[in-house]
């Protein structure tokens, strides 16, 4: 079964603070518990020492001890007749502010006295209980403190604080013993446990509606993204996700909206790339198989088929170019173009390509300028590619200079880079196609007035091979006047200098001997 982002959000975070609840509720529990446990062993303690000390004056002062020859001790002596009525009220006061039951006991640990707060406790019968001994001499001793029935005295768990009842010179002449339930702890935790309960619930709900809120807020954006990604499969990028935030799920928006412009440029590029590749498949076909089928139906008479021959072949060569460069480019795009570079002299190659020119430039009455002052520059790069952007810049260049104009070539090393720059005089390209003349299938010269034969990929092809090279290429131009393009590519580094011959002898080395 599918669950939503929502639904595992708010799961996790309500179950972290069940969570949290339940271990907190535990802990106070747990110290409330102990809290009072403590709370009531100091009180009974306190008590406890507090009514001895009350207990050795009364004794002392009314003459409630005597000498017990066979324990050859003091102990606390009462008839039914002498006991003091403070005494009686000493004790009463605390059994009752207290809730505990009091005893007075002997040095013997007899019980002597006793007084409680619970009129479901017949005090006679208790004086008839014995007081386990451990209990007895540690009181007798000092302060004490157990837990339990105190033998047989009770049939539920108390807890049980001694204190000694010291009277002047005579020493200890008894013990007091308080005991109170430890059925009190249940209450006191039952009403803890019912308070926190109340504000458990009541921080539940208030925490599971903050959590709704919270996680449908987180969850919003990524529906949102999710919405635009099924639009985005089926080739709409024109949806946009809103961006209201500045953490990471903003950032993801705003990478998925970039990814969405970026895509949508890539699919106009794909419609223009298959409509130009269409369109310049389909006039140089229609061209042929129009002079074809002229040819074969005799409607082109036979003096004239040699000329449309050759027009058949120049398309034939046209498509061929066409297709050789869509491959260039298939290739470079899927890395699968490799270059061989080797040593060689660029201002060499330029030469070469403008003896291939010469017929082209003269039938312009173009002028060549710098080919005289090119310095001796070699490069290491693949001849091939190089040779093939050379010509284009310059086929270019033959082209798209006016009748009587001039073509620039300079060459120059700088900084590491050996730069080369190709200046022809013309018309120039406007401002507005200048950043556009390295796309593919891209023309300044819509009309075809100037370039009959181009498709718009060589430009494209050599800033793809430049590029593969280490470098670049840009473009210049005032309209006009000029246009110049200008690509540069890595100097080759000097090899190190090979070090010298040593002669190695038997006696030891020694340089080679010059030449005379």
């Amino acid at each position: 079964m599918r669950k939503s982002i929502f639904v595992k959000y708010f799961t996790v975070i309500t179950s972290i603070i069940l969570v949290c609840l339940t271990i907190l509720g535990t802990l106070l529990i747990s110290f409330s518990a102990q809290y009072w446990v403590n709370d009531k062993q100091e009180m009974l303690t306190r008590n406890a020492k507090s009514l001895a000390g009350i207990m050795g004056d009364l004794a002392l002062n009314n003459s409630q001890i005597q000498w017990d020859v066979k324990e050859q001790q003091y102990s606390l002596y009462f008839s039914p007749y002498s006991i003091p009525e403070s005494m009686n009220t000493a004790i009463g006061v605390m059994a009752s502010t207290s809730n505990s039951d009091v005893r007075i006991i002997g040095p013997n640990g007899k019980t002597l006295l006793f007084a409680t707060y619970n009129s479901k406790i017949n005090p006679d019968d208790m004086l008839q209980k014995e007081i386990p001994t451990d209990v007895a001499e540690k009181s007798l001793v000092g302060s004490s403190y157990t837990v339990g029935r105190l033998g047989d005295n009770y049939t539920e768990t108390y807890y049980t604080a001694g204190e000694p009842i010291k009277a002047g010179d005579a020493g200890v002449v008894g013990a007091v013993l308080l005991s109170t339930p430890t059925g009190d702890l249940s209450g006191y935790i039952g009403d803890n446990l019912r308070m926190f309960l109340l504000a458990a619930v009541l921080v539940l709900i208030l925490s599971f509606l903050a959590t709704y809120a919270l996680t449908y807020q987180m969850a919003k954006p990524l529906r949102q993204m999710v919405l635009a990604a099924r639009k985005f499969g089926e080739g709409d990028f024109s949806t946009k996700i809103p961006v209201n935030n500045q953490d990471e799920v903003a950032e993801l928006a705003i990478a998925l909206n970039n990814m969405a412009s970026s895509l949508a440029s890539v699919e106009g590029m794909r419609r223009s790339f298959v409509a130009n590749v269409s369109h310049e498949l389909r006039t140089p076909m229609t061209t042929i198989g129009g002079f074809i089928d002229g040819i074969l139906d005799g409607t082109i008479p036979e003096e004239k088929q040699e000329q449309y021959l050759r027009t058949v072949s120049d398309e034939i060569k046209r498509l061929s170019r066409l297709v050789r460069s869509m491959l260039d480019i298939s290739r470079m795009e899927a890395g699968e173009l490799k270059i061989n570079p080797s040593v060689f002299s660029l201002p060499d190659m330029v030469m070469r390509v403008f003896f291939s020119c010469e017929n082209l430039i003269s039938e312009k009455n173009i002028e060549v300028r710098g080919l005289e002052n090119l310095p001796d520059i070699r490069v290491k790069a693949d001849p091939d590619r190089i040779h093939q952007i050379i010509f284009n810049l310059v086929d270019n260049a033959i082209k798209f200079t006016n009748e009587g104009g001039y073509i620039a070539i300079t060459i120059r090393e700088e900084n590491g880079w050996v730069y080369f720059t190709i200046r022809n005089s013309g018309r120039g390209i406007a401002r507005a196609d200048l950043g556009k003349i390295f796309e593919r299938f891209y023309k300044t010269d819509k009309s075809r007035s100037l370039d009959k034969k181009g498709v718009g990929l060589g430009l494209f092809i050599v800033r793809m091979l430049m590029q593969l090279h280490g470098g670049d290429i840009t473009a210049r131009s005032v309209e006009g006047e000029y246009a110049e393009f200008e690509f540069w590519l890595p100097a080759m580094k000097p090899e190190p200098e090979k070090p010298a011959k040593i002669e190695r002898t038997g006696k030891g080395e020694k340089p080679p001997k010059e030449s005379q």
